[in-house]
């Protein structure tokens, strides 16, 4: 029998697997906004996605899930509000405050 003729020769290939990158922390930092202390914290609480420990002193965060946390928070999440609501009182300086402490910092200028 010839090798041409044999159909397990051209068997289906195995599906490809993909490879999720493990993540630095500083890399986690650079796709979600959020500061180190942050992500600790929103891990202990569930509320972000776990390290894999690699050892003692390292720990590193599978793409993908970060990826997915990232896209549920932005279909799921809150949006902050860009315009202040009318009846906001202005906060940025105190009644009755001269102009010229408006502008500056530290110790009014001598006239």
């Amino acid at each position: 029998m010839s090798m041409m003729g044999d159909p397990s020769r051209f068997a289906p290939a195995p599906p490809m697997v993909t490879l999720d990158r493990l993540l630095k922390l500083e890399q986690v930092i650079e796709m979600t906004g959020l500061s180190c202390s942050t992500i600790y914290k929103w891990q202990s609480e569930g509320r972000f996605p776990r390290a894999v420990l690699l050892g003692s002193r390292a720990a590193r965060w599978v793409q993908s899930e970060i990826s997915a946390w990232v896209h549920e928070q932005r279909t799921e999440g809150k949006r902050a509000s860009i315009r202040p609501k009318p009846d906001a009182p202005d906060l940025s300086t105190p009644p009755g405050m001269p102009q010229a402490q408006r502008r500056g910092r530290g110790r009014p200028r001598k006239a």
